[in-house]
């Protein structure tokens, strides 16, 4: 085999591993998303690892606008009470709120 072989080989060996990782991610995203306008809140294990004086947990419910499209995998969020506006959030940190959490906001 000569170098240009080898180097054909590699390339489609890398095309399709690039190919792979790109059909996982969006089935990925697809089976995690979460709606637009969802009320969130953080999950558990990220409340237990940031700090406890963050301005972000001031907040401990939030309303989901998106996932930012430059920076798959992070998102916009707002403080439901405080309005205020959080950028750059992993989408994994957060969880919808279901049904009983969502009666006892109204």
């Amino acid at each position: 085999m000569d170098t240009i072989e080898t180097f054909k080989w590699v390339c489609f060996v890398i095309l399709a591993l690039f190919i792979m990782y790109a059909v996982i991610y969006d089935i990925y995203r697809i089976v995690t998303k979460i709606p637009q306008y969802a009320i969130v809140k953080f999950t558990d294990e990220r409340v237990s690892e940031l700090d406890k004086d963050a301005e972000v947990l001031k907040d401990k419910v939030f309303v989901f606008l998106g996932e930012i499209p430059d920076i798959p995998g992070h998102c916009i969020v707002v403080g439901y009470d405080s309005g205020k506006i959080f950028i750059v959030e992993h989408i994994s940190y957060f969880r919808e709120l279901n049904s009983e959490e969502l009666d006892k906001l109204a």
